[in-house]
């Protein structure tokens, strides 16, 4: 069974929505009287049109299965209740929407207009009518970066009682800050299978739509769950495959996007700036390769599902090598190998003896022959930019390290050395913790059995430091994001009922001083690891 399957027994158009949500506002013996005088309408029209292919028999048969699912499925309200409860009760935010994409994402007039209900009067009230307008339903966008939050309450009379319900919306900035992918879909998401889907993409700035895209199991694509022990959580990732390019990092090439980070990361920083220091370690001769990740928010059938981090797969799109190989971790026990080829797809043949014979060249080679050897497969330099960037995040993902290699190497059979590093999964970093020194059995034994191993560290240490690991330069990157993002953390927060949505900004602050300070803790040890082995 795909146990977590996040739409499982959900409806998802808007009218379902309303319907199963919601306590339908008659009783059940007005809502199947109801259905009697529909069905008993449309059915002579149906059974007089001459390409209806069914027997009248098995018309009538459809109507009476029609109506007891009516009467097993549709949640009725209690007949004790007076009409303005019944109301109150069924009111949805959906109810209202207008042209805008969700409750969430308000960018146009709300339609505050129902359709006339017997004996039911609906008036509202706003706890922000200068940003909501109660009397109309106006909406006024707040200048800045921050959405607004505001609480609409209708008030439903019915002559001889009175009752609210209150819709919680929240109305975006003049100017949206990030993308928005809103997915479409009419069937359960699921890990172990793809469904269609249509995209649609409001890039940074823009209200509507300025993509839509469709990703469909005929074309190959679709949109299914992914991850790992993250696929356990409340909030569930997703793999999207479109059938067209999405251009979501600005190329006309890829049509797979990821999302990443369910709960481990809490304020949305740790890929990105790992992932971009990583690329900024490399120059025109040398490139570091690592994924591209931007923020966005997620909507499913007009639902808010939260902050994600989109984000590029490691794959020949992001570094177009001829015969590129992508050796990723093995997930599944005993691991052995611990990596296998992730791309090209293993249906495209055997790709695994490159590295299989630098496994054997790490693990089973005398110290002598081994430390002569390795830089000809092995790019040394990406080694030490990757333990860098390691400790400066303190990536305890796979602690005590006790293997060779991390989540990612790739093989570029064009390159001298061909093995390289690239970052990869990058959640659980940057947190108040006692700083170490990481290291894995590779970089163990590189600084064992190679004599100038520290050395190279703390050269190519103070060249980065100089650079893009200066304090005020990962400081600006950290607070750029912040700036942006402290708010949509919070929603995301609110949402998923975790972290604490009153202190993102304090938190965030936080993650800067932790930043700076595991900075200087590898100035201290790398002085005194050169100075020892002098």
């Amino acid at each position: 069974a795909d146990f977590g399957a996040l739409f499982e027994a959900v409806a998802t158009s808007r009218i379902d929505r309303l319907i199963h949500q919601h306590p339908w506002p008659l009783t059940r013996a007005e809502l199947l009287a109801l259905h009697d005088e529909v069905a008993a309408a449309i059915e002579p029209l149906i059974a007089a049109d001459p390409l209806y292919p069914d027997s009248f028999d098995l018309l009538q048969r459809q109507f009476r299965d029609d109506r007891r699912r009516v009467a097993e499925t549709w949640p009725t309200a209690d007949p004790a209740l007076p009409p303005a409860q019944r109301w109150a009760r069924f009111l949805n935010p959906f109810m209202i929407l207008g042209d805008n994409l969700s409750p969430d994402r308000l960018t146009e007039p709300l339609d505050l207009h129902l359709p006339p209900i017997p004996g039911v009067q609906v008036s509202w009230r706003s706890s922000r009518s200068e940003i909501i307008d109660p009397r109309t339903g106006r909406v006024t966008r707040p200048a800045g970066n921050v959405p607004a939050q505001v609480e609409l309450t209708a008030e439903v009379n019915d002559g001889a009682t009175r009752a609210e319900q209150t819709l919680a919306l929240r109305v975006m900035p003049a100017r949206i800050p990030l993308p928005t992918v809103a997915l479409y879909i009419g069937e359960p998401v699921a890990k172990t299978r793809r469904v269609d889907a249509v995209i649609e993409v409001c890039e940074t700035g823009a209200d509507r739509p300025s993509q839509r895209l469709r990703a469909t199991q005929g074309r190959r694509g679709g949109v299914n769950h992914r991850g790992n022990t993250s696929y356990w959580y409340p909030k569930k990732l997703f793999t999207l495959k479109c059938d067209e390019p999405h251009r979501l990092f600005g190329d006309s090439v890829r049509q797979t996007a990821l999302t990443i980070n369910a709960l481990q990361d809490t304020l949305f920083l740790n890929n990105s700036l790992a992932f971009g220091l990583f690329r900024a370690f490399g120059m025109p001769e040398a490139p570091r390769y690592a994924p591209h990740v931007r923020q966005a928010e997620f909507y499913v059938n007009g639902a808010y599902q939260g902050l994600f981090e989109l984000c590029t797969r490691l794959d020949e799109d992001l570094i177009p090598t001829p015969g590129l190989i992508v050796y990723r971790h093995e997930n599944v026990k005993p691991r052995v190998p611990p990596l296998r080829a992730a791309r090209p797809p293993r249906r495209d043949g055997d790709y695994m003896v490159p590295f299989l014979d630098l496994q054997q060249l790490v693990t089973a080679t005398p110290a002598s022959a081994w430390i002569n050897r390795v830089g000809q497969y092995l790019d040394l330099a990406s080694v030490i930019d990757y333990q860098l960037l390691l400790n400066v995040m303190q990536n305890r993902n796979g602690e005590p390290f006790r293997f060779w290699f991390h989540d990612a190497l790739v093989y570029q059979p064009g390159s001298q050395p061909p093995f390289s590093h690239v970052p990869w999964d990058f959640d659980r970093c940057l947190n108040a913790q006692p700083w170490v020194w990481i290291e894995n059995d590779l970089m163990r034994r590189l600084s064992a059995d190679l004599p100038d191993y520290w050395e190279r560290c703390a050269t190519r240490w103070r060249v980065l430091r100089a650079g893009p690991l200066a304090d005020d330069a990962v400081d600006r990157r950290l607070a750029e994001q912040a700036a942006v993002l402290a708010p949509y953390i919070a929603h995301d927060h609110r949402r998923w009922h975790y972290g604490n949505p009153e202190e993102v900004e304090a938190a965030l602050e936080g993650k800067r001083a932790v930043a700076r300070h595991n900075l200087h803790q590898i100035d201290q040890f790398l002085d005194s690891r050169t100075q020892a082995s002098r």
